[in-house]
């Protein structure tokens, strides 16, 4: 490599096999975190079983920070973050989505205890970016309910975020979690 950083045009991450993971431009203002609804300070989660929270913050492609979330779990018979596209909020349309700190990737446990104005960082399925989801919801797989949700819709064009970048351990924890 040859020149000064003043030269580069890009800045990518790349993984051990050189294959780019996420890139910036560097001639370009670079991508920043994005509150969905900064002028509207109660557009946050709403719903059923106490189910409330502050605006959300999508942090990166694929991770959202929900702020101040309360939900009345041990009400319901599960509850799982969940995102998705489509008119319809249901097992067809949506993915479950991890809580970063509490699930595996390979295993998302529901939440059963009651939560108060916690910090939730979730993280959407491998599949899915912010730009593809239209919302998320707190669901109850076992019966397909909605128990609240919240209307996302980023245009990767005119909310640039930062792109996902995985963790740099090479793989998750090998012990399954039990729920």
């Amino acid at each position: 490599m040859t020149g000064s950083a003043a030269q580069w045009k890009k800045f990518a991450v790349v993984d051990l096999n050189g294959k780019v993971i996420g890139s910036v431009d560097l001639n370009q203002k670079p991508p920043q975190p994005f509150c969905c609804f900064e002028s509207e300070p109660d557009m946050g989660l709403f719903g059923e079983y106490g189910i409330i929270s502050d605006p959300i913050e999508v942090i990166d492609s694929r991770t959202l920070r929900i702020p101040r979330f309360s939900y009345k779990a041990s009400q319901t018979p599960d509850g799982y973050f969940f995102a998705g596209a489509g008119k319809d909020i249901d097992t067809k349309t949506g993915k479950k989505a991890v809580i970063v700190g509490k699930d595996l990737s390979v295993n998302t446990c529901p939440m059963l205890k009651d939560i108060t104005d916690e910090i939730m960082i979730v993280r959407l399925d491998p599949s899915q970016t912010i730009y593809d989801i239209e919302w998320i919801s707190v669901f109850c797989y076992k019966y397909s309910h909605d128990f609240g949700h919240l209307d996302i819709g980023l245009v990767e064009n005119e909310e640039q975020v930062p792109p996902y970048i995985p963790d740099v351990r090479s793989s998750e924890p090998s012990a399954i979690q039990k729920c």
